[in-house]
């Protein structure tokens, strides 16, 4: 059983899940029926090496309210969680996703070293 310090908050348990999500489309290991709905940089015809080819393309949004929807919020997730993206293996990457997100916590409210 989770002690009470173990518990993410609901907006942080969100943001967790979004990225769990995204990891598995990242590394490929998510349903096939969500092949190719978030290309990344690099699958662009252009002629030009990006230095984020290996972020995901996102849709521009035309207001705010469209900043809420999946199709931009979960590779915009993935696009800022930093050194995160690297962690290949799902179970290491669960690990250091929690690790942060409860650093973050503690940041937030001035604990943090």
């Amino acid at each position: 059983m989770a002690s009470i310090e173990s518990i993410l908050p609901l907006t942080k348990i969100i943001q967790f899940d979004k990225l769990r999500f995204m990891h598995a489309i990242n590394f490929n290991y998510s349903l096939g029926s969500f092949d190719n709905v978030w290309p990344k940089n690099e699958n662009r015809d252009l002629n030009v090496q990006l230095r984020n080819d290996a972020q995901f393309q996102v849709i521009a949004p035309n207001t705010e309210w469209f900043k809420r929807f999946p199709l931009y919020s979960l590779p915009t997730e993935w696009n800022n969680c930093g050194f995160l993206q690297f962690y290949d293996n799902p179970t290491t990457f669960h690990l250091a996703l929690k690790n942060k997100l409860f650093d973050d916590i503690l940041q937030e409210i001035g604990l943090a070293d």
